[in-house]
């Protein structure tokens, strides 16, 4: 009778454990389609049988394990925040080669032709007063198109840092949840699976912004390390970063774009740990892209660059040449002015003469090249010979003005070709490393079809086992009887 009831119980214990194996089976059938999911399965731990010692085997259930594979993870994570980085850096680098446009009216180079061919027609007529007003007119078309682009890219810094301020409160969000996830985890307020499910959905919300590194805690938290430095959870506590604009290094300098730095909760310094992701696509922009156009971090900008090269060229000209040859000689005057003294501010402050009214600076422009020997319109034909010239007054850096702007815009083109390129091949390794997760955790509705028929049986053995032993029990009882 002893036995009897041993083996009921080892069977009741198998019971359970195929009840619990089942329940597994349907909860991984139920979120097979949950983003973040992974396969889930219960242990079955088989009893010790021992005949003589009246220990009659059986199963019984070791808990639930994941089949999640951290490394497989990892990958996704990796590629997540690659095509993350490469898919902001197109969308921003196009958008900023459209400000530097090299065709319409209103571009730069359309207005620097124009100037160029009131340059000519003056050289024809250097005498004739509508002839210099055309020339100031296209002078200032020209002066207006250079400052309008640079305002645009002033925009579209002042636009990078609300997205920012934007993302540094995503991420400082996401960090709130992973600790929150901690501490459910560890007071046990809601099942494991579910709690995995959402910090893993969590960390493929972060990876897109940035990298970074996860350490296993405690009670199964997850530790998380911005860049692998910075702390933004751990345990059960979240660590908020910050971002601001850098102070310049000179108080009394204005102009350039400013760098943009992110500081951990103790104010320090991480922007080099944003070494991929959403962040790291702002960043380049704001602090290298932006500045190498407008200035900033120690350099003049190319746009700047260009306004001031091409403004002291034409004034140079100008000044050097006279008006009339008359006693005293009259000298021309510049045609362009910018703020010289911050050359970080040239591209945004270019503008015809300020000190002169337009009808005063069409009379004051020189068109007359003193020599030896004398030529009456030899200014005008050397203004209007400009983009010509292989001359290294009418370059800069070894190519003419127009060229040199081309460049400009060229190397922003080609890119955010290249980061369409990679976002392309980020994309195809990232479906890759899904792939490869989902092979190595995700879930099969075929194999749990499967297991669920099998557990079936299997429970349907075991009921048949019971029943025989009550029969059995009956049997016995009635023969006592």
């Amino acid at each position: 009778m002893a036995n009897l009831l041993a083996s009921l119980s080892s069977l009741s214990s198998g019971l359970r454990a195929f009840e619990q194996s089942l329940g597994t089976s349907q909860n991984n059938v139920g979120n097979a389609a949950t983003p973040g999911y992974a396969r889930q399965s219960t242990i079955m731990i088989a009893l010790p049988f021992d005949g003589a010692g009246g220990l009659i085997g059986g199963v019984a259930s070791g808990g639930i394990q994941s089949a999640r594979d951290r490394f497989a993870e990892l990958a996704v994570e990796r590629q997540t925040s690659n095509l993350g980085q490469f898919k902001e850096a197109a969308s921003l680098l196009r958008s900023l080669n459209q400000l530097l446009e090299l065709s319409g009216d209103s571009s730069v180079p359309a207005g620097f032709n124009q100037l160029l061919q009131s340059f000519s027609a003056w050289s024809v007529a250097p005498q004739s007063a509508s002839a210099r007003q055309q020339v100031v007119a296209q002078a200032d078309q020209f002066a207006n198109s250079v400052r309008f682009a640079a305002s645009q890219i002033q925009n579209m810094a002042a636009e990078s840092e609300h997205r920012l301020i934007d993302v540094t409160h995503q991420i400082n969000t996401l960090g709130q949840r992973i600790a929150a996830i901690n501490s459910q985890r560890t007071g046990g307020t809601a099942t494991n699976s579910a709690l995995e499910t959402a910090l893993y959905r969590t960390l493929d919300e972060l990876s897109s912004l940035t990298t970074f590194t996860v350490l296993a805690g405690e009670n199964g938290q997850m530790n998380v390390l911005l860049g692998g430095q910075t702390p933004l959870a751990i345990g059960g506590k979240s660590f908020a970063i910050s971002g601001a604009l850098a102070p310049p290094p000179d108080a009394n300098s204005v102009g350039g774009v400013p760098e943009w730095r992110f500081m951990n909760a103790n104010g320090q310094n991480i922007t080099g740990q944003f070494s991929a992701g959403k962040v790291r696509a702002l960043l380049d922009l704001r602090n290298d892209t932006l500045p190498g156009l407008l200035g900033g971090q120690g350099q003049i900008g190319s746009l700047n660059a260009f306004a001031t090269a091409v403004a002291e060229r034409i004034n140079g000209l100008l000044t050097a040449g006279q008006v009339s040859p008359g006693t005293p000689p009259v000298s021309g005057v510049p045609l362009f002015s910018f703020a010289s003294v911050n050359p970080a501010q040239a591209a945004s402050s270019f503008r015809i003469n300020q000190t002169l009214s337009d009808s005063e600076l069409a009379a004051g422009l020189a068109a007359t090249q003193t020599g030896p020997p004398t030529v009456a319109n030899g200014v005008a034909l050397e203004l209007a010979g400009l983009q010509l010239s292989n001359s290294p007054l009418n370059q800069i850096n070894g190519v003419g003005f127009l060229a040199f702007y081309g460049g400009i815009a060229a190397d922003i083109g080609s890119g955010a070709q290249t980061a369409s390129d990679w976002e392309d091949r980020s994309n195809s390794l990232l479906n890759q490393a899904k792939a490869m997760r989902q092979d190595a955790s995700g879930v099969s509705l075929d194999e749990e079809a499967a297991r669920i028929v099998e557990l079936q049986r299997g429970y349907q053995a075991i009921s048949r086992v019971v029943s025989v032993i009550d029969q059995m029990t009956d049997s016995l009882m009635a023969m006592i009887r």
